[in-house]
């Protein structure tokens, strides 16, 4: 029936909505520390090769930018979703369920 397609539909999307949200979790945690072990590499590089105080300085510096480019940067416009195509078997179904629905509640 038509509302048995709806929620199967809307059980897909939830669970594809669901999904989504579970990657871009994972993938925030695999960022942040990949983040953690370059900055320690980084920090051990500079402060062998000059002192704590530049190795400080250079991160820093690079963190800030990074936090400035992601500020600056245009967020997409989001797609519009399409618009769902009934069909006209699909009208008529739910103009019979309605008519059969009004002419028993009057009885």
């Amino acid at each position: 029936m038509f509302a048995d397609r709806v929620l199967d539909q809307a059980e897909a999307k939830a669970r594809e909505v669901g999904v989504s949200v579970a990657r871009g979790v994972a993938m925030a945690i695999f960022a942040i520390v990949a983040a953690s072990f370059l900055t320690t590499a980084l920090w051990i590089y500079v402060s062998q090769a000059y002192d704590t105080l530049v190795a400080a300085s250079t991160i820093g510096c690079l963190y800030s930018l990074a936090a400035l480019v992601v500020m600056f940067a245009k967020p997409r416009r989001p797609v519009p979703p399409p618009t769902p195509k009934v069909g006209v078997d699909d009208l008529m179904q739910t103009f019979l369920t309605a008519f059969q629905v009004g002419r028993s509640s009057r009885r």
